[in-house]
């Protein structure tokens, strides 16, 4: 142990060296203090090395991610049972729960006396040490800062917490820069007291439960650094080395004093204000963009607020000063389910605007377990509240998902703050602590840390993405104002929905989202706006009223809308009707212009449900007229097309001309004062709107309401019918305010404009972003009252307080549409009875619970189509499923793509209408060319036959509050990818939308974030998951996706809804992972009030259970009458791993058939009751029934060819049993297979041989026609034509034979070989036949049990009961080989076999060896190509050249590869065209053998190619010289021809591994010999090459010369009688050669004879002819041609 005075020396040096170190070796230290002070450096650390003040004002202005260091809080400490009371716990614990309560900051400990330890900690960190500078401080760190864990295995348990600590530790002397000026290690350490002592710290530290229980949350982290002076030599060092422990830490603080000095170039921030960190100042110019605004430094300093000389692009340059706010007043008041606070404001800082509110009530209520709210006002004087509707607290809260917490911070003169957070995870959902609340009486602003950048909501306006994007720091207004969604970007809208959602994240995850959702509202109805920071948090600014909050703690985010919704109102159960196909558009001129293009659109197959009339049915766009001249008879036709189902709406707009001598409205309106003031409560407001000088009627007032229902009514019965009205213009909307006349001034005849005065409503010293945003554009300041009213207006009714009207127009002009709209709908109920529809165009918070909302005016551009779905989800979540865009476009035209495209997404709206502006052509479906017209019919009955789905949820909606139209994030909360998703879209959680927003564009990028997911039009199943796959997309499809696990209710299409209601039900059952689905059905009447009230309605559920084999039908509520007249008569099913035999249902059987070209399956005919509950069951064995596509049954080129040889007549097709049926186009066969003759049937069941090998027999059902000419065949190509007078023959019905060798029973064997393939063998069962003698490697076995095959084999028949063979996938359920739409094309006669397949994808590669121009196989008018071995160069078209490679490869349309090997050596040829639905066919024959065909599932191409190599062999190992360049030619003629090529390859530096001997160098082409002329000294030759590294190949022929005397080589072939022979009862050659060898010419000059390889003496004989000529010339390798 080291002397006291040892210690002082020691001291004293380090004290030197530290100084020394600081000034000299290492500068860069002043830059970390440098970043301290100012800020966390990049990697987000923070080291505290001075007092624990500045370390708790740090800490509690951190942000969520950011890394702290806080050293030494175990000494600072003493054992909990000494402060038992968490509020005393002092100094930097006092810090750390701070930090981990409030901001959830991760927090690093370290033990130990000095600050230099966390220095060496943080370099620790930053992983320095792997890259060591060369001071021995460095040095020293890369030997020991490696740390002794082991040391410390009794601290990790030594505490009763889960969690181990995390030790970062290091041996250390008494200050980590003793080893720089003791590098040697003289002091001696003692481990044991330090590890002692270290261990009570922490002891201590975790004998608080709130830092252990985060300890166990994994929120805080424990270094140990532990120093070797003990306690009681520590007290000694203290007493003797005082002084220098005073002067080290008065130079540290000089130090730091220094820096902060060498920091300020900011001159005008003060102490204070410094410690504001650049990321956290909050805006107080957030008009500064406007070049009106009249921003400079002393327009900052006179709103009292900071401003930075020297801030940077990018950086906050006026902010609010960091101790602007509120400060507690009093302790705080207990309420029942919550509490109030009373504030006073910080009169330290001066306000930024007139009028502060000085003294504040912070009230705070338990409103539900789910629901917590905030309010904050004034306590002095009463200030405008919204004035609508609100659920009503729960009296009794017992489970609050919250915690609502307040705190001061005395580093900011006490200033409070407040927090929320989640009770399960602690996550916080709201947090005030970054300051900036100002309440003014015209400015109230309030500043929340956002717990991720992952935020939604807030409305109405425009941007591009459906997520908020907080890094753009911009700033959005909420103001209604006639201003399109087109118009420019962040642009306010129509209404005002200050709503906003946030899907929290994980802690040091990177954005991570665990899934749970908080949604937060302000209820304010005055002008506000909003702003992002990237701290992440989010700025609220408003401009009046009070600040009124409620948190919807969710979690899920369809949980966060269901309380939104309960609270401001759940959304009207819209009429059935409305769920239709809507028309309109401004400008039919007339009224035959209207008729024409209704009865075009329901001529051309377009349904409608609904008919509009713009204002251009107005005369002189007055409310409640009618053009006389061009709309003459509306009243009469709206009655017809009432009377066939289609319903109408018109348009109203609130805005009433100011015709006081002559038009009934003002003349009542006037007498009845309803219409809008100026603030004198005497005079009208008037502006400038469509008919002219306009009054407003203030529907706040009922009066007002009274006097536009009884105008509605008189309208109605008088005028014109309607079932619904759209309100239109409400909020409100006048033209050109503030300007000197209105555009439409030449129209009226009037060029008045409403002017507003200067005052502080109009002009509030903050205009918000709806004024500012619009300077530029209208080159002056923009005022609120711009295209409205002016804010001084007066409404509501008489205050008996005051006496004057309740509100004023700048506090309740954001609810002008909310107020006009539930009078309007009241009226609508009570004129017709019925439910109604209103559609208005402003709206507000709860406007949902009375209407729609269309959303507004937009313009046909690709832009504006995919605005429109963010838009879409937007109003799912403020509560309006009912919404939808203009489809095509309000403003300008579309190209008729876009059309189309938009008509494909515009069928799924929620509510879905066609309507454009005047002075543009027509863009109505009809409109537009006839395949255009086709595209939009099929896409409407998709929307049509889903109706019912729809309005289930929509009764979901009315009833819990849930959305129809969400985003992916809805379903799959914790996907990270599913939160930027915003251009595919769920309907309800069990189908997805993904549309063509793109012009051109020909498929979409599709997320898929689960299994199993299905292709609406196909069935296969998709095979991805949490990633993203390309889906093809042509001009006629939107992709649709249908979820796994659902049953979706559906119905027959009508062109509308009045018929469709009467067609039969369907079920779309799409089975999940289990093969298990549910669903359920709303209906009632679709159109009375309240029939869920009156419980006048249907329900039922839906249960299908594959391991069960049985459909539930459970109806749960029977009370609509009319359902007892309705039929479930479809099920409609994606997922099934094999087609059931039959369904059973009340002692039915009915047939199931699996849709054509599809892996749906469709049970038709059921004919259930609606009104009961059924069960149907179903079986399993047998084939299933398919039915072919009808253009099979039609269409010319399908036909199955029953004449391939030439010379097909009427006559001889007929006497084959076909149909002879010529036409135009001779590429199609005139003779054709009837469908209902040819082909093979199942005798009986299956027959399993072993696990893995299964047997079908299988018997001809055509019978052969007596007739039939054996000779007259495909092998003959006979061109002798056939008399029509001799052969004139006729056919039974079911004699069919084309050659007439047809074999009649056949066996069919399928055998599995593990999960990726499969062999389907095809033999005569009764007698054997060849079968090709190359061997392959096939073993027949399952996968294992837990193992699920990749594809599967089924057996299919047709209606006609014919076989077809079909393999598919196990996954996505595609068929990759299927005969069964082409049964009747299956043949297997002796010398003609054949098949036709459908192949899933054009993609088809392999077959050979021929020649086709495209690596992909050309399908359109394709050639055959034959497979036949034949001494032919690839020279023509389609020639067959010298190999037989039966194998073909399928790319399909998901990416995924199959490969087919036919194996079969006889000649053969196929052909391949095109089929339905971007599928191919094949048509496949040989003329003998047997059909052997073997399936490789893949599913990659290498995977395909690997599993064929496993069958077949894989590839031969060349040598490595083979892959070197080679030299040959046909022509040498010479040795030295021969060794010049080369040589002047060499000489060319071309690199030359092998060279050839082509038959040029033979004598006389024969076999082993070499020209003992021209190729004398060939061997000497190739002996030469060899010591050059060269090799020679020699080339051999199998064609020997039968007449070259004193040939060994054929005399010894002759000897064993090797050669190929005619038959013995067919020898053409005998007169000729006196024997059966059979004879030829080829290169050799006598007739040549050919070994028979498959006779052992001749691989003998050859073998041994190749070993006697390798004993005369060294050759390399052999080149075997002519073969």
């Amino acid at each position: 142990m080291a002397s006291a005075y040892s210690i002082r020396k020691g001291m004293a040096r380090v004290l030197e060296g530290i100084m020394k170190y600081r000034q000299t070796l290492r500068p860069s230290l002043l830059e970390e203090f440098k970043k301290v002070a100012l800020g966390p450096s990049p990697e987000g650390l923070l080291l505290t090395c001075v007092d624990s003040r500045v370390v708790a004002s740090r800490l509690t202005q951190a942000v969520p991610g950011q890394l702290f260091i806080v050293r030494n809080p175990g000494n600072l400490v003493p054992p909990y049972e000494y402060y038992k009371d968490n509020s005393l716990v002092g100094s930097e614990c006092a810090a750390l729960e701070l930090a981990c309560s409030r901001n959830n900051v991760p927090m690093i400990a370290v033990f130990g006396h000095s600050d230099c330890k966390a220095m060496n900690l943080l370099y620790k960190i930053r992983n320095e040490i792997s890259t060591p500078s060369n001071t021995p401080l460095e040095q020293w760190l890369k030997v020991h800062a490696q740390g002794t864990v082991e040391q410390f295995k009794k601290l990790e348990s030594s505490g009763d917490y889960k969690c181990k600590l995390i030790f970062a530790s290091a041996q250390h002397h008494e200050d980590d820069f003793e080893a720089y000026i003791d590098p040697n290690n003289e002091f001696k350490h003692s481990d044991k007291l330090s590890q002692v002592n270290t261990l009570e710290q922490l002891r201590h530290f975790l004998s608080y439960p709130f830092l252990r229980e985060r300890l166990n949350r994994k929120e805080l982290q424990v270094h140990a650094l532990w120093t070797d002076i003990y306690r009681g030599e520590l007290r000694r060092w203290y007493r003797r080395m005082s002084r220098i422990k005073s002067s080290l830490i008065c130079i540290v603080i000089i130090i730091l004093v220094v820096i902060i000095t060498n920091t300020t170039a900011r001159t005008s921030l003060s102490k204070r204000q410094q410690s504001t960190r650049i990321d956290q100042r909050i805006d107080c110019y957030p008009e500064a963009e406007s070049r009106f605004s009249g921003y400079s430094k002393e327009s900052c300093l006179a709103r009292n607020c900071v401003f930075d000389d020297g801030a940077g692009p990018g950086v906050m340059q006026c902010y609010l000063s960091p101790n602007y706010g509120y400060i507690l007043q009093g302790s705080a008041e207990q309420l029942n389910n919550g509490l109030k606070l009373r504030l006073k404001r910080n009169s330290a800082v001066s306000s930024m605007f007139q009028e502060p509110i000085e003294n504040v009530i912070l009230e705070v209520q338990h409103y539900t377990n789910d629901i917590i709210r905030v309010k904050l006002y004034d306590a002095d004087n009463k200030r405008f509240e919204v004035p609508i509707p609100l659920a009503s607290a729960s009296n009794q809260v017992s489970s609050p998902q919250y915690e609502f917490s307040y705190s001061s911070d005395s580093s900011r003169d006490n200033i409070l703050s407040f927090s929320i957070k989640r009770r399960l995870d602690n996550a916080i959902l709201f947090d005030t602590s970054l300051g900036g609340l100002v309440l003014n009486n015209q400015f109230l602003q309030i500043v929340t840390r956002l717990q991720s950048p992952h935020v939604y909501g807030f409305g109405e306006n425009n941007h591009d993405t459906l997520k908020h994007n907080v890094q753009e720091k911009k700033t959005w207004g909420i103001f209604a104002r006639d201003q399109g969604t087109n118009w420019d970007t962040n642009s306010n809208h129509y209404g005002s929905h200050p709503f906003y959602l946030v899907m929290e994240q994980l802690m040091n995850s990177n954005g991570a989202p665990t899934g749970r959702m908080h949604g937060v509202l302000l209820v304010n109805s005055n002008a506000m706006d909003y702003s992002f920071e990237k701290t992440p948090s989010l700025t609220i600014r408003t401009i009046g009223g009070i600040l009124d909050f409620f948190v919807f703690l969710g979690p899920t985010p369809e949980q966060v809308v269901q309380q939104y919704t309960w609270l401001v109102g759940r959304t009207i159960l819209p009429p059935y009707w409305s769920l239709g196909f809507q028309l309109s558009r401004w400008a039919y001129s007339n009224i035959t212009h209207m008729k024409n293009i209704v009865q075009r659109n329901r001529d051309a197959g377009i349904p409608l449900d609904v008919q509009y009339a713009d204002i251009d049915y107005m005369d002189a766009a007055k409310d409640f007229t009618i053009d006389p001249v061009n709309f003459k008879g509306l009243k009469e036709y709206f009655a017809q097309l009432n009377s066939e189902g289609v319903r109408t709406i018109v348009i109203l707009d609130p805005a009433t001309i100011d015709d006081q001598a002559y038009y009934r409205p003002t003349i009542e309106g006037i007498r009845d004062d309803v219409f809008i003031k100026y603030d004198d409560g005497q005079t009208v407001m008037k502006g400038s709107c469509w008919p002219g000088d306009v009054f407003f009627p203030d529907f706040f007032t009922k009066r007002a309401q009274d006097w536009w229902s009884r105008l509605i009514k008189d309208f109605h019965s008088v005028n014109v019918s309607f079932d619904g009205l759209w309100i239109d213009m409400n909020e409100p909307a006048l033209f050109d305010t503030n300007e000197p006349i209105p555009w439409n001034w030449m129209d009226t005849g009037s060029n008045y404009t409403l002017k507003c005065s200067q005052n502080q409503w109009d002009d509030p010293p903050y205009r918000t972003k709806a004024g500012f945003r619009w300077d530029q554009k209208l080159n002056r300041p923009g005022r609120l009252s711009d295209r409205t009213l002016c804010m001084t207006a007066v409404q509501g009714e008489i205050d008996p307080e005051t006496n004057k009207p309740k509100y004023r127009h700048y506090d309740v002009h954001n609810l002008y549409g909310w107020s006009q709209t539930k009078p309007t709908l009241d009226v609508m109920r009570e004129i017709t009875g019925k439910r109604s529809l209103v559609l208005p165009r402003s709206t507000f918070i709860g406007s949902g619970q009375w209407s729609g909302h269309w959303l507004g005016d937009n313009e046909a551009t690709w832009h504006e189509m995919k605005r429109s779905l963010i838009g879409m989800v937007e109003f799912n979540w403020f509560g309006i499923p009912l919404n939808g865009a203009d489809i095509c476009g309000f403003d300008k035209t579309p190209s008729e793509e876009m059309c189309i495209r938009w008509m494909q997404v515009g069928a799924f709206y929620p509510f879905s209408r066609n309507h454009n502006i005047w002075k543009t052509p027509d863009q109505d479906p009809a409109a537009w060319s006839a395949s255009a017209v086709s595209i939009m019919v099929t896409t409407l009955h998709i929307r049509y036959t889903l109706l019912p789905y729809y309005y289930t949820l929509f009764y979901k909606a009315h009833t819990t509050g849930s959305t129809v139209i969400r985003p992916l994030f809805h379903e799959y909360p914790t996907d990270k990818t599913t939160l930027d998703i915003f251009l595919q879209f769920l309907i309800g959680p069990h189908i997805m939308i993904a549309p063509v927003t793109d012009d051109g564009a020909r498929q979409v990028q599709v997320y898929i974030p689960s299994s199993h997911w299905y292709n609406y039009y196909s069935g296969a199943r998709i095979p991805s998951q949490k990633q993203f796959i390309t889906l093809s997309a042509p001009l006629d499809t939107i992709p649709v996706l249908l979820r796994g696990g659902a049953i979706i209710p559906t119905q027959e299409f009508a062109n509308n809804t009045r018929y469709s209601r009467e067609k039969p039900f369907g079920l779309t059952i799409v089975l999940n992972a289990d093969g298990n689905a549910e669903g359920d059905l709303f209906y009632d009447d679709g159109e009375s009030i309240d029939s869920i009230g009156s419980r006048t309605y249907y329900s039922a559920s839906f249960k299908w259970s594959t391991t069960e084999n049985q459909l539930i039908m459970n109806v749960i509520e029977n009370n609509y009458p009319h359902m007892s007249n309705l039929i479930l008569d479809t099920l409609t099913i994606y997922g099934l791993d094999y087609v059931p035999t039959t369904f059973n249902v009340n002692d039915r059987q009915i047939q199931p058939k699996a849709r054509p070209n599809t892996q749906i399956v469709d049970v038709i005919g059921l004919s259930l009751s609606m009104s009961g509950s059924h069960t149907l069951t179903w079986t399993a064995t047998g084939s299933s029934v398919i039915e072919p596509p009808p253009a099979v049954l039609t269409e010319p080129k399908y036909r199955v060819d029953c004449f391939p040889d030439p010379g097909a007549t009427s006559n001889a097709c007929e006497a084959r049993g076909c149909t002879w049926n010529v036409i135009s186009d001779s590429s199609y066969p005139s003779c054709y297979v009837p469908k209902e003759k040819g082909g093979y049937g199942q005798n009986d069941s299956a027959i399993q041989l072993t696990e893995a090998v299964t047997s079908y027999s299988l018997s001809r059902l055509s019978t052969k026609p007596v007739h039939t000419r054996a000779n007259s065949n495909y092998r003959a190509h006979s061109m002798e034509p056939i008399s029509n007078v001799k052969q004139l023959v006729t056919t039974r019905a079911n004699e069919f034979s084309i050659y007439g060798e047809d074999i009649d029973h056949l066996n069919v064997q399928v055998s599995v070989s593990g999960t990726d393939m499969i062999r389907l063998t095809i033999r005569d069962a009764d007698r054997q036949r060849y079968e090709v003698p190359v061997p392959i490697r096939w073993h027949a076995s399952l996968p294992p049990s837990s193992v699920k095959s990749k594809i599967k084999f089924e057996m299919t028949k047709t209606r006609n009961g014919q076989s077809g063979f079909r393999v598919k996938r196990t996954d996505t359920q595609a068929i990759i080989f299927d005969t069964t739409y082409f049964a009747e094309g299956f043949i297997y006669d002796d010398k003609y076999l054949q098949f036709i397949t459908t192949i899933p994808s054009r993609n088809v590669y392999g077959f050979g060896e021929n020649t086709h121009p495209t690596f992909r196989h050309v399908l359109q008018n394709s050639a055959r190509y034959g497979v036949f071995a034949r001494d032919q160069p690839p020279q023509g078209k389609n020639e067959n050249l010298y190999g037989t490679q039966p194998f073909y490869m399928t790319i399909e349309e998901d990416g995924q590869t199959f490969g087919v090997l036919i194996f079969n050596s006889n000649a053969q040829d196929y052909k391949l065209d095109e089929f339905e639905d971007n599928q191919s066919m094949l048509t496949y024959r040989t003329l003998g053998g047997i059909l052997d065909i073997i399936f490789f599932a893949g599913p990659r191409p290498e995977d395909v190619i690997r599993q064929y190599q496993t069958v077949i062999g894989n590839p031969y190992m060349p040598p490595y010289w083979a892959l070197g360049f080679q030299l040959c030619r046909y022509g040498y003629d010479t040795l030295d021809n021969m060794r010049a090529a080369m040589q002047r390859t060499l000489d060319g530096n071309i690199p030359l591994d092998v060279l050839y001997g082509d038959i040029d160098y033979f004598r006389n082409q024969l076999d082993f010999t070499w020209d003992p002329v021209r190729f004398k000294g060939l061997p000497e030759y190739v002996d030469w090459l060899h010591t050059k590294g060269m090799r020679f190949i020699t080339i051999l022929d199998p064609a020997i010369d039968s007449e070259e005397p004193n040939y060994d080589v054929f005399a010894d072939g002759q000897k064993d009688d090797i050669w190929i022979k005619w038959p013995a009862n067919k020898n053409l050659q005998f007169n000729e050669t006196k024997n059966r060898n059979m004879v030829g010419y080829v290169w050799p000059i006598g007739k040549t004879v050919f070994p028979d390889y498959f006779y052992p003496p001749a691989k003998e004989w050859w073998k041994n002819q190749i070993l006697i000529y390798y004993g005369k010339l060294k050759f390399d390798g052999l080149w075997i041609d002519m073969k």
